[in-house]
């Protein structure tokens, strides 16, 4: 698909240094070559989004709570990594109370992890909105 699209545009301004290279993806990106499957993947982990977003909120005084705080920290984010995400960074700062859409933008961000940080966002604004700020306060600012 993107190959074609890479070679409707030069037709009459061709330098004739030989036959043009098709456009490739990498192997990172082939896998998301059309944004349904991207988008498809992305729905299947909007749980796990969802809990990373509350974090902030678990409490450290609820065992339950505790430990769903630590699976999220380590365990969850920790699997993200290791399939290829890369939203330590920006999710830091999330849970350290920043917010805006320029989160989910950056050198280094593939697609995916753009839409994963964006969900996480909404999520994040969706607890805001119901519960205000964490009871126990926002993590500290990553240094």
């Amino acid at each position: 698909m993107f190959a074609e699209l890479a070679g409707a545009g030069g037709h009459g301004d061709s330098d004739d240094e030989g036959p043009e290279q098709p456009l490739t993806l990498s192997p990172s990106e082939q896998k998301y070559a059309s944004l349904e499957a991207m988008s498809a993947d992305i729905k299947k982990l909007d749980e796990v989004f969802e809990v990373l977003a509350s974090v902030p909120w678990l409490d450290e005084d609820v065992l339950a709570e505790k430990e769903l705080k630590g699976v999220a920290q380590v365990g969850l984010l920790g699997t993200l990594e290791e399939v290829g995400f890369n939203i330590r960074p920006q999710l830091l700062r999330i849970w350290s109370g920043e917010r805006g859409a320029e989160m989910a933008a950056g050198p280094g961000l593939e697609f995916r992890d753009q839409a994963a940080l964006l969900a996480i966002l909404y999520h994040t604004q969706q607890i805001e909105d119901k519960h205000g700020s964490p009871p126990g306060g926002y993590l500290p600012k990553p240094q």
